[in-house]
């Protein structure tokens, strides 16, 4: 984890020496995720009650948006340090029997994301690549939104970690529309850190807690300024 730290202070705090031989170019991104809660051994009850016993859980649509900045090496290599506000979680709303039932996982996250490019320039307007790299999220709020039987909860959830850590890689491609030169991302996040602890006196069937990661498949938009 110091090591990814590291790697983000590096790339967000370029010292000015660096900075002059680097092209930047400042962004906006906004899009959707759709995330979930990667489960050990599928048995979230320790973390989460034993309500979900009869809950299938699937993907949660969030949103996610934030400014990124750009660093051009070379023709075909550069650099990407972006900070988002991203909403990862689940979703096991589902039909039961002759009720509706909402049950969502909502984890709110600041994201930093520091990515390498690879660069593919078709045109002269049109290029595509690749991105990939670490990245390092601060929680800002966990909460879980349920409705069963009529009766409507939001409760903060106290057992989600403060810190999350991972891997991000996609596609990416740049295209000028007129005077916009826009971006769009497609990208994986693939979560390493245990974000959710087990609840106070929960029992595993296993014998042990298990581990809870962040996953999702985000789409992104972004015009450049």
């Amino acid at each position: 984890m110091r090591k990814t730290i590291f790697i983000f202070i590096v790339i967000l705090f370029v010292n000015s020496s660096a900075a002059d031989r680097l092209v930047a170019q400042v962004g906006i991104k906004i899009g959707m995720s759709h995330s979930i809660l990667s489960i050990s051994e599928n048995e979230a009850r320790p973390f989460l009650g034993y309500e979900i016993e009869w809950l299938t859980w699937q993907k949660l649509t969030g949103l996610q948006l934030g400014v990124s900045t750009d660093f051009e090496i070379s023709k075909h290599f550069g650099m990407q340090a972006e900070i988002f506000y991203a909403r990862r979680g689940m979703d096991a709303s589902t039909q039961f029997l002759f009720d509706e039932i909402d049950y969502k996982i909502q984890l709110d996250y600041i994201e930093m994301p520091a990515e390498f490019k690879l660069k593919l320039p078709l045109t002269e307007s049109i290029a595509t690549g690749l991105v990939v790299g670490p990245y390092f999220a601060i929680n800002i709020g966990a909460k879980r939104q349920s409705q069963i039987d009529g009766i409507s909860e939001r409760i903060k959830l106290g057992n989600v970690s403060r810190f999350d850590y991972g891997l991000i890689a996609g596609l990416y491609s740049d295209f000028v529309v007129g005077n916009l030169k826009l971006v769009l991302d497609l990208r994986y996040n693939h979560g390493l850190a245990n974000v959710m602890q087990a609840v106070e006196n929960s029992v595993s069937i296993s014998g042990e807690d298990g581990t809870v990661r962040n996953k999702s498949l985000n789409i992104l938009l972004g015009v450049r300024l």
